[in-house]
């Protein structure tokens, strides 16, 4: 399976870098295995991230769906026990090299199970997909699937 390097700016609120000492840290946990791919794992991939800029970029398998995610101690912890801070982006799927937010998103995912406003977005071929836009939901499953 091909590699998309995906790239991002990780900051807090006021748009300002975490500082390198809270050692913040950016990750991305595939939401579902792909069996036609051969991908087995729900390990996460962690990224890189610039202590100055607040950027970074991160290899990802592409096709697959990954929650972005941070974490960085608060105040003056300095375990991995006392790590608090945390907070998830919404997940999206990896399918082009390029900036985090060019990448195609979904509302959420549940046992595997996408779901989202409206159809599914291009790329997302291989899931089951319910579109909950309307008064009833619309479900979508992947081709060869019975």
């Amino acid at each position: 399976m091909p590699l998309v390097t995906v790239t991002y700016n990780a900051w807090d609120h006021n748009r300002e870098v975490v500082p390198a000492s809270r050692q913040p840290r950016v990750g991305f946990r595939p939401l579902r295995t792909s069996y036609a791919n051969g991908l087995m794992t729900n390990r996460e991939v962690w990224g890189s991230l610039n202590a100055t800029t607040g950027a970074g970029s991160v290899p990802l398998e592409k096709g697959v769906l990954y929650m972005p995610f941070m974490d960085w101690l608060t105040g003056e912890a300095s375990t991995e026990n006392d790590r608090g801070g945390y907070c998830e982006w919404k997940p999206f799927r990896a399918v082009i090299s390029g900036a985090i937010g060019a990448q195609p998103t979904v509302s959420g995912v549940v046992n595997g199970i996408v779901f989202d406003y409206g159809p599914p977005p291009a790329g997302l071929e291989d899931v089951a997909y319910i579109d909950i836009s309307g008064e009833k939901p619309v479900f979508w499953i992947p081709e060869g699937v019975s």
